[in-house]
């Protein structure tokens, strides 16, 4: 037998196997004597639980101002992100979007920010009061979704907290935060 034969053969074996007889019917005539037989074949098929929780184009976001941080922000005691975070759920299944940052403190040099300091709301004219849970505790549920999805939107609109004392000017800061969808 050729390579191709024997390629054939195996993929006229591993469809063989991927096809379920579910039930037959045999007619007989007894002038002819002959039999013929149908038989309703079905195609089997698992469809695995498919998620997908996209974040625009970016891995990252920024958490700033539109204006930049400003004096006005301090006296404020805090300041609201310029744009909400987008994402883009799709999934076969009903399932729960959560959330949690993966470290309590903002990483970078001379950053005093702690997750403490980061609120959000699901709204634009949300409070932006809810916590973000850590890692050690429950996620934060962000979207309950009682069926399949092909793309349910979740704005997140963050508020940080500032001080004059606690926050000391820092290049960078960044909080890894951790998106789920557990079905």
């Amino acid at each position: 037998m050729t390579h191709l034969g024997r390629a054939w053969a195996r993929g006229a074996a591993l469809l063989l196997i991927a096809w379920q007889s579910v039930g037959a019917q045999t007619s007989c005539t007894e002038k002819s004597g002959s039999c013929t037989t149908a038989a309703l074949v079905v195609p089997l098929l698992n469809v695995p639980t498919l998620s997908t929780v996209s974040m625009g184009t970016s891995s990252t976001f920024a958490l700033i101002p539109a204006s930049g941080l400003t004096a006005t922000d301090f006296v404020n005691g805090s300041y609201d992100a310029a744009s909400p975070l987008a994402l883009t759920v799709k999934t076969n299944k009903a399932g729960t979007l959560t959330m949690y940052a993966t470290s309590t403190t903002f990483s970078g040099t001379s950053c005093g920010l702690t997750l403490a300091d980061v609120t959000y709301a699901t709204t634009l004219a949300g409070a932006r009061t809810a916590a973000i849970s850590s890692s050690s505790g429950s996620p934060t549920t962000l979207l309950t979704l009682t069926s399949a999805s092909s793309g349910a939107a979740v704005s997140l609109y963050f508020r940080v907290a500032l001080s004059w004392t606690a926050d000391p000017p820092a290049p960078s800061c960044s909080l890894p935060l951790s998106f789920s969808l557990i079905p």
